[in-house]
């Protein structure tokens, strides 16, 4: 966590003990954190308006519906691919289907000798 390790996080947390008192780390901790989300809050904010200004929404709007689009085409082709290869294997008897020519015993008796 920010390059420090653990044994320097102990050596913190005890010269703040020794610097502040036990009572006073609740009330520093809270203030910190309040610091810490009030600058997350105002860089969220400078992004958004810089994002706003320069039209980054409309750019990622762009590119959500290319990408839905993209999306559907590539769909339709894989249902169309699968039509077109369930109609061909369809188109043949189960002869056809199961008939292997590297394998043909009439023109090519040659394999099938010991």
């Amino acid at each position: 966590m920010f390059g420090i390790s653990f044994g320097e996080l102990i050596i913190i947390a005890i010269v703040a003990v020794i610097t502040f008192g036990p009572e006073q780390l609740p009330i520093i901790a809270k203030k910190l954190g309040q610091i810490v989300a009030y600058f997350k809050n105002t860089k969220n904010n400078i992004t958004e308006q810089i994002y706003q200004h320069v039209g980054i929404d409309e750019f990622n709007q762009l590119k959500n519906d290319i990408s839905q689009t993209v999306d559907d085409i590539r769909g339709s082709l894989n249902l169309n691919q699968h039509y077109e290869y369930s109609e061909s294997i369809a188109n043949y008897s189960l002869d056809e289907f199961l008939y292997q020519p590297e394998l043909d015993f009439d023109s090519q008796p040659e394999l099938f000798d010991e």
